[in-house]
């Protein structure tokens, strides 16, 4: 089976799914054995730069001379830095690349031909409707195709020896198309015969706001688009166009890696093409190739279809907020993109989160692929299991003919967490906003990663709190606030327990002539041992200066007295001399903790005060 990896950069929060839907159709056509996995981002979505690094970092998951082709679709990654990278791992691999609509080294190139169609529409204008003076509104400055098609329209002005009254630039949203009118007014900009804008946007932008200012187009001057949009065709004005078939670019993908397959020579630039379609923003007659009613009508059932699926988002984030866990966000999510007529769900997570590990270890540059696991995997709403992440993609690797998977980036800002994985995603067709799905469980996971964080440092604060720092043994605080409670389950549960109480012989002395820092040498020894013998479900502490106590549950007389024996033995091969008082606590007897403490103390000067009499 043949494998293609997809490079994405989505349309600000779309997946321009048209290209995976084109890519399977013909692919289906064809009854090629070929498989998609397409790796997709949102990095030119929102203005906050490490956000947006996380999102590129989806790029360096996958090994792409794995794969036998490579489709590149970055139009619109905006960001040169990224650009630069991109570009230095595409020079790494050895297997075809395509790029979509924007020309890079080292990649074949497929997209209309930007330059014929302009060079058609200005022909078109200026003979039929003898426009003379020309303003081009444009798109990004540095997008390939924008400055494809403003090339053509400069190299017509020149040829025909027209005015080019400016040259302006922004984006392809429809608020450009404003910014452009409204210039035009507030700069008292005489205006051109006719606008030609880079797309469809900009110009249903550019025409409604001249008719909110008072103009007309195109009795007060031409309006053309680019791309023949839904909405060009249905605007008023209808707007004037350039039909961009991307079905038919994405058939042509398919083409041209089973030519590069076969080892058949293929040129570096594949152009599709495409026609002009004239309407009235330019002074023609409405095309009629529109059914209004109908339009009106699945709009209608889009914006309700809409809604519904807005408010479902809603109801899964609320979802994922209530649950306790990791695993239970991704299966809000999995129900979620499985009942939306997808056929699979897994994610893979960082294990460190469930420790609450300092954000600033995860990675910025690639994945940390030695400490990812399979979080969660769903096929068809039925659960299944994997190994690790590398049986997961081994297991992807055997997938049927025409399937298509989407991976797309988790973290938390800059640093990279995961990656979620869908297996075809059909609803995106219809409802292209999987970015606030994703985002919606990011969120949810940061949060509860937070938590766990909060939670993991309250209990090493806890630690801190409760430990001895010379010994490493619980301290008396934690002596109050542990072998309570347990004292008095143990006995609910008719449990006997040892009480052990320990004290140095001699250590003023030993102080004063050997010095403090011998005395600590020794109480380290005493607390290694200490927990070196510690029996089963027991605890040791430090109880204050040269004193430590005990706690076992579970045991006897022969117990408590084989562990004294056992410590005395060790302490003494250490050269020490301890004094120990035991006691077995009787869960019959109505004596409390501090009772048997009391008896334990009194035992180990017992023995003190015989050890003195010796010598």
């Amino acid at each position: 089976m043949k494998k293609i990896a997809m490079l994405t950069d989505g349309w600000k929060r779309m997946v321009t799914y048209a290209w995976v839907d084109g890519i399977i159709n013909r692919i289906r056509e064809l009854d090629e054995d070929i498989c998609i996995y397409q790796y997709n981002c949102y990095g030119n979505w929102r203005r906050e730069k490490k956000y947006n690094l996380g999102e590129y970092n989806i790029f360096r998951l996958p090994e792409l001379n794995e794969f036998d082709g490579v489709v590149l679709d970055c139009n619109f990654t905006t960001d040169k830095e990224r650009q630069q990278e991109l570009a230095c791992i595409l020079q790494k691999i050895e297997v075809p690349v395509i790029s979509i609509g924007h020309a890079m080294d080292n990649c074949y190139y497929v997209g209309i031909d930007n330059t014929t169609p302009i060079k058609e529409l200005m022909e078109h204008l200026h003979k039929e409707h003898g426009c003379v003076r020309f303003l081009y509104a444009g798109g990004p400055k540095g997008h390939y195709e924008n400055y494809s098609r403003m090339t053509a329209f400069k190299s017509f002005i020149l040829e025909n020896g027209l005015i080019e009254q400016d040259t302006w630039f922004g984006d392809y949203e429809y608020s450009s198309g404003v910014k452009y009118m409204d210039r035009l007014v507030n700069e008292a900009i005489p205006f051109p015969d006719a606008i030609i804008c880079a797309n469809d946007n900009i110009a249903a932008g550019l025409c409604a706001r001249a008719m909110e200012l008072g103009y007309s187009v195109p009795e007060d001057f031409i309006v053309t688009g680019f791309d023949n949009m839904e909405k060009a065709a249905y605007f008023y004005p209808q707007i004037t166009t350039v039909n961009n078939d991307r079905g038919k670019i994405a058939a042509s993908i398919v083409d041209m890696f089973h030519e590069l397959w076969s080892g058949r020579a293929v040129e570096s630039f594949h152009f599709v093409p495409t026609t002009c379609s004239f309407g009235e923003s330019c002074g023609c007659a409405n095309n009629n190739t529109v059914d209004y009613r109908q339009y009106i009508k699945g709009q209608i059932i889009y914006n309700t279809q809409a809604q519904v699926e807005d408010e479902q988002r809603v109801a899964m984030e609320g979802r994922m907020a209530d649950c306790t866990d990791f695993y239970g966000i991704f299966h809000e999510m999995s129900r979620y993109v499985i009942n939306h007529d997808s056929d699979a769900f897994y994610a893979v997570l960082d294990k460190r989160l469930w420790e609450g590990i300092d954000e600033r270890k995860l990675p910025t540059k690639g994945y940390a692929k030695e400490q990812m696991v399979v979080a969660y995997a769903s096929e068809n709403n039925v659960p299944v299991s994997f190994e690790s992440p590398e049986a997961l993609h081994e297991h992807l690797a055997q997938a049927e003919p025409g399937t298509a998977y989407m991976f797309t980036p988790l973290h938390f800002r800059q640093y990279t967490v995961g990656y979620t994985i869908v297996k075809n995603a059909r609803f995106l067709y219809y409802d292209p906003y999987f970015y606030d799905i994703q985002s919606g469980c990011a969120r949810s996971l940061e949060a509860m990663f937070k938590q766990i964080q909060l939670e993991t440092i309250n209990q090493r604060l806890e630690e801190v709190y409760n430990r001895d720092p010379m010994t490493g043994l619980y301290n008396r605080m934690a002596y109050t606030e542990m072998i309570g409670p347990a004292f008095k389950k143990y006995q609910e549960e008719k449990t006997a327990c040892c009480l052990a109480f320990f004290d140095v012989n001699y250590f003023k002395e030993i102080n004063d002539s050997m010095g403090h820092e011998f005395g600590d040498t020794i109480l380290k020894r005493i607390a290694k041992i200490l927990l070196e013998l510690q029996p089963e479900n027991g605890y040791s502490y430090r109880f204050g200066g040269d004193e430590f106590v005990v706690f076992f549950p579970y045991a006897t007389k022969e117990k408590a007295e084989e562990y004294k024996k056992n410590v005395l033995m060790e302490v003494e091969r250490s050269g020490i001399s301890v004094s120990i008082g035991i006691v077995v606590t009787n869960p019959e007897e109505d004596a409390d903790l501090d009772d048997y403490l009391a008896k334990a103390d009194n035992l180990m000067y017992e023995m003190k005060n015989a050890i003195k009499a010796k010598r």
